[in-house]
């Protein structure tokens, strides 16, 4: 508030707080509490200001700033680094770093920027979301923590979190040397490389074009000595040979991997896929990727593959004949030269009698849910221009506005051995801001996000900026999924096995811009949950008969899709108490339902020949609920109603006069 004609007589009391800490305050006044803010005197001792001026680390960092400007595209000029993925604060930082580095520190230590002037110990983080550190416990950035952010300082800090990890690799592998005359130091190498990287790249570069610029400076002066371990270091923070840069001049459309040259890992290597889902009966496709990254010939190499039981191998469908024997397939090789790689494909046949229960549906052709929301005018509604079945989804439109809505479901009764939920869903929001996110309630207690390890397949892709719904390090899913098609995402459910759940599809946005093109927003459809059957096989690779270098795969899954039916074997009869009026009836019945729990059931009617002539959903819980079913249209005879939720089911016969 600044200083204005009377303004001495303006006597209202005013605090100035930091925009993200404001943003947390309206949040739970929104939200309908109570903020209740505590202030006291100061307490530090010491000096009442503090000036950066005296902390080396600014000065070094502001003096590389001249540095970075002035290499990168050329000494005419200096206009290179205004794009949005520059990096110009990381190396302004990693030059801060490296020039107060003292005799016994370690890559593990923690080391924040600007800490004097923070009055922190040199441990704190300083002016830095986190100090740096090779440890991950103590900073755990990766690339994707670029997309969301707002400022040059929060970009250029995750690079220079990856040339601090080089930078102690080198001196891991090459020692430390204080006197930076020493050539041959690691520390002299790291930095060299990096100086040398800046000289190489392109004009607005990007990370990507960074970490290409390194490695060819190592090829150049060091004839790619260093060439793993500059991946390993890169690909540790998720700039790995797969990773994906996107637009340079854009920082929330990249994609992390963790992956660097297969030739840096000298071993026999197998990878195995696998069908993701089929019907029980049908057949699995398998493929199978070796390749020999030893240095030398591999002799005698054998790969294996053992079926899990109700898997068998159709007879002739290996593109290289197995020796079967049991539910294993052996594949004799022979010799693999350095880099060989061989690849099998094969078929196998899935039981009819093993498959998944289905124990709720919800295809959305009706709306069943409830919704609501925190913020703004936009709300979930049908969509029948885009759907996966049969001609309606659910969709909330993405807008440059602050929009925060849900999609409500009615609770259910989680169950089965194996219980998981799976849902189908398109998404084409602001990359890094707009999103959606998946929250459960139990037994009617407060919603909490699903977190991204408890899904089995397909889970977020995007961290969500900070600054959209106030939620530290909130994951969700975010830009545009993939091409037409429609995303098959599961959630393993098994702690919540035993209770009624509520789900929420919660969709947020900022009032930055939106996304573009036909579609926006976030498109659910098909909504399910299964008690899930799958078959896991893992397969190996060894060498000299097994007796030499060996690996295997991870366990790979095919899920056996549901029919939508519940075995009657494990069918928990007479769960629901049914009472129905008038009985006989002629143009309605009046259903009156309780059961134990709060559950969302399907109410279906069957006439004496088991066909089904009506379907629809009803809400049942303890203290009872009703629906009135019309049946003007029933012929006279004896009729069914079936009342069921997953392996809950209660039937009762009425006569239509």
């Amino acid at each position: 508030m600044s200083g204005a004609l009377n303004a001495n007589l303006v006597t209202i009391p005013s605090i100035f707080m930091k925009k993200s800490e404001c943003d947390k305050i309206r949040l739970v006044i929104n939200n309908g509490d109570n903020v209740n803010m505590t202030f006291q005197s100061r307490e530090r001792v010491g000096a009442e200001y503090l000036d950066g001026a005296l902390d080396n680390g600014i000065i070094a960092h502001e003096f590389a700033h001249g540095v970075s400007s002035r290499l990168i595209g050329g000494r005419k000029n200096s206009s290179c680094l205004f794009n949005d993925e520059q990096m110009g604060e990381g190396w302004s930082d990693f030059f801060a770093l490296i020039m107060t580095h003292e005799v016994g520190d370690k890559g593990t230590d923690a080391r924040g920027m600007g800490t004097f002037a923070f009055a922190q110990l040199p441990t704190g983080s300083g002016i830095r979301r986190y100090p740096y550190s090779t440890d991950m416990n103590i900073n755990p950035q990766t690339f994707d923590d670029i997309k969301g952010t707002t400022i040059p300082h929060s970009l250029g800090e995750v690079w220079a979190d990856v040339l601090w990890d080089m930078y102690w690799a080198f001196i891991d592998k090459y020692g430390y040397n204080p006197d930076w005359k020493i050539e041959t130091s690691g520390n002299h190498r790291a930095a060299f490389l990096v100086m040398e990287g800046m000289k190489i790249q392109p004009c607005s570069p990007g990370f990507i074009q960074g970490r290409d610029a390194i490695l060819m400076a190592d090829k150049l002066h060091f004839a790619s000595e260093n060439k793993c371990l500059i991946w390993s270091v890169f690909a540790r923070r998720g700039l790995g040979i797969n990773a994906v840069g996107g637009l340079t001049s854009s920082r929330n459309d990249g994609v992390e991997n963790f992956e660097f040259p297969p030739t840096c890992i000298e071993k026999l290597k197998i990878s195995k896929t696998a069908t993701v889902s089929v019907n029980a009966g049908d057949q699995i496709d398998v493929e199978l990727k070796t390749i020999n990254h030893i240095p030398s010939r591999q002799a005698n190499v054998v790969i294996t593959d053992e079926l899990p039981d109700g898997l068998t191998y159709v007879a002739g469908s290996g593109s290289i004949n197995p020796v079967v024997s049991g539910n294993l397939l052996t594949f004799n090789i022979g010799d693999m030269d350095y880099e060989k790689a061989i690849n099998i494909t094969y078929k196998a046949k899935t039981s009819v009698n093993n498959k998944s229960l289905r124990t709720a549906f919800d295809d959305f052709e009706n709306f069943t849910w409830d919704i609501g929301k925190n913020e703004g005018n936009e709300d979930w509604g049908f969509n029948s221009d885009l759907f996966r079945s049969p001609e309606n989804s659910l969709n909330i439109i993405n807008v440059s506005a602050d929009v925060d809505a849900f999609l409500i479901s009615t609770p259910y009764l989680v169950s089965g051995a194996n219980p998981a939920m799976r849902f189908w869903h398109q998404y084409n929001t602001q990359a890094g801001n707009d999103g959606g996110f998946v929250e459960v309630s139990v037994d009617g207690g407060a919603f909490d996000i699903i977190k991204k390890d408890k899904f089995i397949r397909n889970p977020y892709n995007s961290l969500l900026d900070y600054e959209t719904l106030a939620i530290p390090g909130l994951e969700g899913f975010a830009g545009k999924s993939s091409g037409t098609s429609w995303v098959e995402s599961y959630i393993d459910l098994s702690e919540y096995k035993g209770k009624t759940c509520s789900f929420r599809f919660r969709f947020a946005s900022n009032a930055t811009v939106a996304a573009t093109g036909d579609f926006t927003g976030w498109f659910i459809d098909d909504f399910e949950l299964l008690d899930i059957y799958k078959y896991v096989a893992q397969a190996c690779i060894s060498a000299d008969q097994g007796l030499g270098e060996k690996a295997c795969t991870d366990g790979i899954e095919t899920f056996i899709n549901s029919d939508g039916t519940v075995s009657a074997d494990d069918v928990n009869k007479d769960y629901f108490s049914i009472n129905i009026t008038p009985n006989p009836a002629r143009d309605f019945i009046l259903v009156a339902a309780s059961s134990p729990n709060k559950v969302s059931t399907l109410v279906s009617v069957l006439s004496s020949e088991g066909k089904s002539v009506y379907d629809g959903k009803m809400i049942v819980e303890a203290q009872g609920n009703t629906m009135t079913i019309n049946t003007s249209g029933f012929l006279p005879g004896l009729y069914i109603l079936k009342i069921q939720s997953g392996k809950n089911m209660s039937v009762k016969k009425f006569i239509i006069k």
